[in-house]
């Protein structure tokens, strides 16, 4: 899971205009941080259950539930999200195929998928690399 990945931008090259940009978009992430905090702890099992009072007894009180069903949730509906290409091979189907292996989709598609599943959305960014 990357829910706050380490991110590298070149700072000093970015016009005023590029670099409030990128203040408001970080600013954004803050914001949502607790609640993504949250939906990552139930993901990972970790969130405890609060117990209302209602269908614990008094002696089990003391007992910490967590719940790990959002983990395998998230889980079965990603192994059903694999890319196995179009059924048609258009021109410009065979360049998104291109793309795809050169940017090595496969894998990052499976942790932006996770994260999309886990957070409600998810982003990535492809590109021509560092040469281009």
């Amino acid at each position: 899971m990357t829910m706050l990945a380490a991110l590298y931008l070149p700072l000093s090259d970015l016009s005023d205009v590029e670099r409030a940009t990128v203040d408001d978009l970080l600013d954004r992430l803050r914001r949502y941080q607790p609640s993504n905090m949250l939906k990552a702890a139930y993901y990972e099992g970790e969130q405890r259950v609060r117990h209302r009072g209602i269908s614990i007894p008094p002696e089990l009180a003391r007992l910490e539930t967590v719940v790990v069903w959002a983990g395998t949730a998230v889980h079965v509906l990603w192994e059903r999200l694999d890319w196995y290409g179009s059924a048609t091979l258009a021109v410009d189907e065979l360049a998104l195929v291109v793309i795809f292996r050169a940017n090595h989709l496969a894998v990052e598609a499976s942790r932006v998928q996770t994260d999309a599943l886990i957070f409600g959305t998810a982003f990535a960014a492809v590109g021509t690399g560092r040469d281009g």
